[in-house]
């Protein structure tokens, strides 16, 4: 084994339990809890958004960007979906 790795039983630089993402309470509590809030909160928002801008009378320049933009967080939030 290389002198300069950090030595452990498998030669990884890090253990399995140094790789987990949620190791702490804080962690898990605002990935466990926190961030399906927010993506629930923020496509059911961003539906809202698109049923009012894709109104026949609220159809400007303006508010066609706006619901582009919605729809593009809609697809953000749910590509987030599996990585919580």
């Amino acid at each position: 084994m290389n002198s300069t790795m950090n030595s452990t039983a498998d030669g990884y630089c890090l253990s399995e339990e140094m790789m987990k993402l949620s190791h702490h309470t804080f962690e898990s509590l605002v990935i466990g809890k926190i961030v399906p809030l927010l993506i629930i909160f923020g496509i059911s928002g961003n539906v809202v958004n698109l049923s009012v801008l894709l109104d026949g009378n609220m159809r400007t320049r303006s508010n066609t960007l706006l619901a582009n933009l919605a729809v593009t967080d809609i697809f953000f939030l749910l590509f987030m979906i599996p990585h919580w």
